[in-house]
């Protein structure tokens, strides 16, 4: 069997590398391993060795049997200070009672050295959601790849398509709970990249890659147990997420000033607004809750490049910090 060991490096980057085993039928069958963090920004070189723990495993679309993510700890059994999906699990494991799932829209950028993949210049087209078309569309064989290769390692793929930008493109994942979905967007991540490689495209997930252009975002689509029941749970949520809009920034995603301007359907950096059906705003509230009357809010602050177990903990300590105070 061949296992492909991925895990999240010290720049929030992805590495791998692949082990030949004997026999994998579960997660346990996976050894632990080591690497070597001074080459990964996550150690000194006078004491390099850092420790693999499989965390979550998937099927390989690849040449490989499987692919494991992995959490980063030090030998001496403690996680690593780039290891934020332990704190996740801890939050995740005290607020199952509360419902909450999440989705998210991740955009991403194909790319040619530094033009959109597949076009000559960065001004030859304009607005290209869900268009088709060689004049408009680019990068179609790496989407659909990406999307039937997520589903083959049992990803909670929903949905893709063409965004704004030239090689622009979607994917939406869940909605499940956050743990799932952090696991699944990093590793969905992973394989895209992976795919882009065989077609010498680079995928960027910077928040604004060109100034004149939407920029990528990583749009949360939240819900909680009472907001899927009645209006105020709706709007419960809606306040939680403004009233703490300063401390969730710090985690939606770095130069993330750079995209939410005010323009390109985003509302300002400094500022938390909502609205209904409305994308210039921080929040929108979907057109089918609100004619429900309950469901769930899009977050549309999140940049491209947010550490999902990063996000996903801080929005649970919002929800869980007002609900058990309250």
């Amino acid at each position: 069997m061949i296992v492909e060991y991925v895990w999240i490096d010290g720049q929030k980057q992805l590495r791998s590398k692949v082990r030949k085993l004997s026999k994998v039928k579960s997660l346990k069958d996976i050894p632990e391993w080591t690497f070597d963090g001074s080459s990964t920004q996550q150690s000194t070189l006078e004491c390099s060795d850092l420790v693999l723990k499989p965390a979550k495993l998937y099927h390989s679309p690849f040449a490989s049997d499987f692919l494991v993510l992995c959490e980063v700890y030090t030998p001496e059994g403690i996680p690593h200070t780039t290891n934020h999906r332990v704190k996740l699990c801890c939050m995740f494991g005290g607020t199952k009672e509360l419902g909450i799932l999440v989705g998210v829209e991740q955009e991403y950028i194909l790319l040619n050295d530094i033009l959109p993949y597949g076009f000559k210049d960065s001004h030859s087209v304009r607005n290209c959601y869900c268009s088709v078309g060689y004049d408009k569309v680019r990068g179609r064989e790496i989407a659909e790849q990406h999307f039937n290769y997520c589903i083959e390692a049992g990803i909670k793929i929903s949905g893709m398509y063409a965004e704004v930008t030239p090689s622009q493109w979607e994917y939406q994942l869940g909605p499940a709970d956050p743990l799932t979905i952090a696991d699944d967007l990093w590793m969905s991540r992973y394989i895209l990249c992976r795919i882009a490689e065989s077609y010498k495209a680079t995928v960027t997930f910077h928040p604004k890659p060109f100034p004149n252009y939407n920029g990528s975002g990583c749009h949360i689509n939240i819900s909680t147990k009472q907001s899927r029941q009645s209006w105020d749970g709706v709007m419960n949520l809606v306040e939680l997420l403004s009233k703490h809009h300063t401390y969730l920034m710090k985690v939606y995603g770095e130069d993330n000033q750079k995209r939410l301007t005010g323009t390109h359907e985003t509302s300002h950096y400094s500022n938390c607004s909502y609205g209904i059906m409305n994308r210039s705003v921080s929040i929108r509230i979907p057109y089918l809750t609100y004619k429900n009357k309950r469901g769930y809010v899009e977050d549309r602050r999140p940049a491209a490049n947010i550490d999902p177990y990063e996000a996903f903990t801080a929005i649970l300590e919002v929800i869980v910090k007002e609900v058990y105070l309250s």
